[in-house]
């Protein structure tokens, strides 16, 4: 990903107008995007996308993360109460990029049809 362009007004254009209270400089001010959030790609159907874009535009405040967020949150809640309890901690670091399959199960009698 790349990394966006500094901005040759800095991070505050407004701050040559207004006087911070604040003692520290910026950078410890703030904390950095990248301590607080994980970027992971994911594959979205185009529909839901332009919906979630329309929904992020027309609600004051939100933003595309926090309604995915939300949304993310809000789904393995529903999956952990159907389940009756939360999932337990991953043994070690797990590939998202195929479906792990429940020990004891055989692919081969899975009741799927293939065409």
């Amino acid at each position: 990903m790349r990394r966006p362009r500094d901005s040759t007004l800095g991070a505050d254009p407004l701050a040559a107008v207004f006087l911070s209270t604040s003692t520290a400089p910026p950078a410890q001010r703030e904390v950095s995007r990248s301590a607080r959030t994980i970027t992971v790609g994911v594959s979205l159907d185009p529909e839901v996308l332009e919906r979630a874009r329309n929904a992020v535009y027309w609600t004051p405040g939100l933003t595309l993360t926090d309604l995915a967020t939300q949304a993310l949150a809000a789904a393995v809640d529903d999956l952990e109460y159907e389940r009756g309890r939360p999932f337990p901690t991953r043994g070690g670091k797990a590939s998202l990029r195929r479906p792990v399959r429940a020990l004891g199960t055989n692919p081969e009698d899975s009741t799927a049809q293939t065409i």
